[in-house]
């Protein structure tokens, strides 16, 4: 099989592969030194300011999009760029009966939205207390999306010329697959430029760039969790608690700088960033929707933006979310595969390992929920109940929307099946009790 020279330096020159995830082979000294600036640059960011890190990500989101447009606009005027974009934008819409081109899909779209890590949490914390963070994720999500898409298009224009270049079919230009091809097909559009070395060295910071933002945002929930839970021990040494996390993250590092750092690295992303990703949304859309309650939600909603969820975003929550994601947990799990490389197998206790890990992730939220049961009087039902039922402490902390908020406080006491028509139909005024004046409601338009 024909290899391009870029993709032959990047399996062997850069990640210097062995022979499989049993031969771990020596440790990159240099990948270290790398390894740890980037965790020292991390650990200063989070030290200081979340906020100042995120300004400066404003800049470094706007510059891969305009070195984007650049390839592109290059690759257009080499051959074979047309047959690539045409290869991408002419799918095989019969792969859309394949279960598992939606179960890998979902995947990447929880990878690239970043639901269910907690770092999406983390950053609303930050936003002022009526932001409109509906409006927000909807700019998020279609501007994730458009990216995406654009992204593609440059990556197979890149492989088109590949492909022309090598005289192979576009769709086995790149044998690697997966986020190699970042790596093979984009130096293979820079070294087409002037003076390639330069715009290389760009690229790449670019990339390095927003990969700090990401560890930061998946860092820094984390350390508020121990902080919070924590604060007698934890309260007001942040500088310490980074520190130890930041030197035991580098440890667990160390795996990933050998030479069969990218198996481990393919091993822990097919296990622990996708079902255990899926169980926390689907979790997540079943206690906001049905313990929780959209009723409730909808009052706090109200509280934020002066209007209570739109119909769809209510019964996307309540109904599609929680089916779909049943559903995409079923398939994976019936049509599971054992992750690859390449042509490379993993070995057969590799699985054990990835499902070890997945269940390592889950295992705390698990732990904490019987404990929480075990505090609670009462047998397992009332145990249940008193462990899912708002605490008096679940207010608004501005005392203004706090008075009102008590006020508009819808019924706690729907049985299912009024719970099931709120969440189908909203509030029809059948079952939410609104006690707000209409001078209330005025000074509450007022507030948001």
């Amino acid at each position: 099989m024909k290899v391009s020279s870029v993709e032959e330096f990047w399996k062997y020159k850069v990640l210097r592969i062995s022979s499989g995830i049993d031969d771990i082979g020596d440790v990159n000294g240099m990948y270290i030194v790398y390894m740890a600036i980037i965790k020292v640059i991390v650990c200063c960011a989070i030290a200081k300011s979340f906020k100042s890190l995120g300004k400066v990500m404003i800049v470094t989101a706007i510059l891969p999009i305009i070195l984007l447009v650049a390839i592109l606009l290059r690759a257009l005027t080499l051959p074979g760029s047309t047959e690539g974009m045409l290869f991408f934008i002419n799918p095989d819409f019969s792969k859309l009966l394949n279960a598992k081109i939606w179960v890998e899909a979902t995947f990447v779209a929880f990878n690239t939205l970043g639901p269910g890590w907690g770092g999406l949490m983390m950053i609303g914390c930050h936003n002022k207390f009526n932001y409109n963070c509906l409006r927000a994720s909807l700019i998020s999500s279609v501007s994730v999306l458009l990216i995406g898409l654009f992204n593609g298009l440059v990556v197979f224009a890149t492989a088109g010329v590949m492909a022309h270049e090598a005289e192979v079919p576009v769709h086995s230009v790149v044998t690697s697959g997966g986020f190699s091809i970042g790596f093979i097909t984009y130096p293979k559009a820079l070294s087409c430029f002037p003076l390639p070395q330069a715009w290389s060295v760009l690229f790449y910071l670019v990339l390095i760039l927003p990969g700090i933002d990401s560890l930061t945002v998946m860092m820094e929930p984390f350390l508020l969790i121990l902080e919070e839970m924590c604060p007698k021990y934890f309260h007001n040494k942040r500088v310490a608690l980074l520190t130890v996390t930041t030197i035991a993250t580098f440890l667990v590092g160390l795996l990933f700088v050998t030479q069969a750092g990218v198996y481990i690295f393919i091993l822990g992303i097919w296990y622990i960033a996708t079902w255990n990703v899926v169980v926390i949304c689907l979790v997540e859309a079943i206690v906001f929707g049905w313990v929780y309650g959209s009723n409730r939600l909808d009052r706090d909603v109200k509280m934020m933006l002066g209007r209570p969820m739109p119909g769809p975003v209510r019964i996307s929550l309540a109904f599609i979310i929680p089916i779909f994601l049943s559903v995409l947990l079923t398939i994976s799990i019936v049509t599971y595969r054992a992750p690859a490389f390449g042509s490379y197998e993993y070995p057969w206790y590799a699985s054990i390992i990835g499902w070890a890990l997945t269940l390592s992730t889950l295992a705390p939220a698990l732990g904490y929920a019987v404990y929480t049961l075990s505090k609670q009087k009462g047998d397992l039902h009332q145990r249940f109940q008193n462990s899912v039922r708002p605490n008096e402490d679940w207010v608004p902390i501005d005392a203004s929307y706090r008075e009102f908020w008590k006020k508009d406080s819808y019924h706690n006491s729907l049985t299912w099946k009024q719970l099931f028509l709120y969440n189908l139909k909203g509030d029809s005024g059948r079952f939410v009790s609104n006690s707000l004046t209409v001078e209330e409601q005025h000074s509450l338009k007022a507030f948001t």
